[in-house]
């Protein structure tokens, strides 16, 4: 989405009343004029969050951006190496991949809290990473809101996810397991949000 795009949509949305803005992908932190977007919705007077998945989280990044920002929502599937991995975690390159974890972000939790940004983390249950106890690491990082979500399957042109996914027992017994009191478990991401797309577009997941 072009700057100018987004200014209209943006303007479109508040003169509808939306004044809380969540920006997701994708990879959404990579796109050229991410900022400068972030820094239009605060002018605006409405609450600016990002959903990434910590590739380009650095201190730089952080003092960039963080003081249009309320909340950084940060995707960890797994705090094990080798699951994050298999789950497709990482940059870089298969035989040198670069992955953002635990001690990544913790190292970047006292810059985020001195901005006073709001820390959450979603987490996809899958088969791979369901037998993990995650609680305790979450804890140590004082996550406002962790978001426990049920992977969705899919199956499309002959290729699916339907391997991966966890049975009931297996995700509910993680839930069980990672008792978080900041948690919220979100079986069915449907109608949870006001989706957008990249060309400022209204898109319908009611369905879906």
């Amino acid at each position: 989405m072009s700057v100018e795009n987004a200014r209209k949509t943006i303007i479109n949305l508040v003169s509808a009343g939306i004044t809380r803005f969540n920006l997701a992908g994708g990879e959404p932190t990579i796109h050229p004029n991410f900022v400068e977007i972030c820094k239009y919705i605060h002018d605006l007077g409405c609450s600016c969050s990002v959903i990434t998945n910590g590739s380009r989280l650095s201190e730089d990044f952080v003092e960039r951006v963080g003081p249009y920002l309320d909340t950084i929502g940060i995707s960890i599937d797994s705090f094990d190496y080798a699951s994050s991995i298999r789950l497709g975690r990482f940059t870089g390159s298969v035989r040198c991949p670069k992955y953002f974890g635990f001690d990544e972000l913790y190292a970047l939790i006292p810059q985020i809290r001195s901005y006073e940004i709001r820390l959450k983390v979603n987490t996809v249950i899958s088969r791979i990473n369901c037998g993990e106890i995650m609680a305790d690491r979450i804890r140590v990082l004082g996550v406002d809101r962790w978001k426990i979500i049920r992977m969705f399957p899919y199956r499309v042109e002959g290729n699916s996810n339907l391997d991966l996914l966890p049975t009931d027992e297996e995700y509910h017994s993680f839930v069980e397991r990672n008792s978080y009191e900041h948690s919220v478990i979100e079986s069915d991401m449907r109608n949870s949000y006001l989706l957008i797309d990249p060309d400022g577009n209204l898109l319908e997941n009611s369905n879906t």
